[in-house]
């Protein structure tokens, strides 16, 4: 009966590695493209891979109690191998611009912050804005009272602010601000305090992110807070959350689309970032590290976690890397970290960088060119 019972749970355990091995193939070609992009594929790209674990937890029990222990350390060291490669990390210091000849430069501060609509306390949320003493300020779900606006420029003075629409981006600069402007995605905007029907999407107002030309010293930066869209459906069946869903991954195709153009068209320093609803293994991360550097990378070897999601229910376990700050254009990393303030249901990015001290040129300027 002894030898019965364990040959189950045996079976048990290797159908376990069978999926295992089965869903991180699959991942593999979705993530290296090998398979067509549509977004039933690209879903499974956003699952990180440090939660391929719980795949591989119980095989991994279960041997260990059958004192299987070659495979259970086989299993181990295949996973560890997987993660190195294709999770979110970086063994390998990445390469970035580099300045020449000693030339002049100019140290810069920014963090990326979800504001969650403030929720978390107006007043406390400002004093952390405060104590983190940054340069920029790139703020997301910012969901403000009309009256409190003035009284956020007071508390934050002599820092400046700028917003888009409610709900959306918003920028602080503790340098002057040359230019600022909204532009908008080609999607629509999603509601950030209930749920969403695809059907009316096209009643609402088009979604943006915020763009300002700001003057360190001198050189004129390009400081973009963008966020990506993200959202619940207002109905809660498996069908209407599948829906919703693949409407939020075909939108993010658009809007990345959209974005990289976007980008491609600046000159000078860039810095842009905020909270992008999207994991490092997604195909919208993907394309940006393609185009820029992840300054958090850059001097970490693990990407950690940002974002505390509900599963299980109510605990806000931080589980997934959601906040980001990139920089392109002659931007050079120094130091980055993600900041144990909690202001939020995300945690803050904090990133240093060095920029070129040079002359400002109108031409950086949109709308000038």
């Amino acid at each position: 009966m002894i030898a019965v019972v364990k040959s189950f749970w045996r079976w048990i355990a290797n159908l376990g590695v069978a999926l295992f091995l089965c869903l991180t193939v699959l991942w593999i070609n979705v993530i290296t493209e090998l398979i067509p992009n549509n977004p039933k594929w690209i879903a499974l790209g956003y699952v990180p891979p440090f939660w391929f674990i719980l795949f591989l937890s119980p095989s991994v029990i279960i041997y260990l109690l059958l004192r299987l222990y070659k495979r259970a350390l086989v299993l181990l060291v295949a996973y560890l191998c997987f993660f190195i490669g294709f999770g979110d990390t970086s063994l390998v210091k990445q390469q970035s611009f580099r300045f020449q000849n000693n030339a002049p430069t100019q140290p810069l501060s920014v963090v990326a912050l979800n504001l969650r609509y403030y929720s978390f306390g107006f007043e406390e949320i400002i004093a952390a804005i405060n104590d983190m003493k940054a340069d920029i300020y790139l703020l997301s779900e910012n969901s403000i009272k009309p009256e409190q606006i003035s009284a956020l420029k007071e508390m934050i003075a002599p820092k400046v602010f700028f917003m888009g629409q409610q709900e959306s981006t918003a920028i602080i600069s503790r340098y002057p601000v040359i230019s600022f402007n909204e532009i908008n995605f080609p999607t629509r905007q999603a509601s950030l305090h209930s749920g969403n029907r695809i059907e009316r999407a096209h009643l609402n107002p088009f979604r943006s992110f915020t763009h300002a030309v700001i003057d360190v010293n001198g050189t004129f930066v390009h400081a973009i807070s963008v966020r990506f869209i993200a959202g619940r459906s207002r109905h809660k069946t498996l069908s209407s959350i599948v829906d919703w869903g693949f409407y939020v991954l075909e939108s993010q195709q658009k809007e990345i689309a959209f974005f990289l153009d976007y980008l491609e068209k600046l000159e000078g320093p860039v810095v842009f970032g905020g909270d992008l609803n999207a994991t490092p293994s997604s195909i919208v991360i993907r394309k940006l590290t393609a185009v820029s550097t992840d300054l958090y990378m850059y001097d970490h070897t693990w990407g950690g976690f940002t974002f505390g999601t509900n599963f299980p229910p109510k605990t806000n376990i931080p589980s997934a890397r959601l906040d980001y700050v990139f920089a392109m254009n002659q931007v050079q990393p120094q130091y980055s970290e993600m900041l144990d303030i909690v202001v939020s249901d995300h945690y803050p990015v904090y990133a240093e960088v060095l920029i070129p001290l040079e002359r400002a040129s109108e031409n950086l300027i949109p709308g000038n060119q």
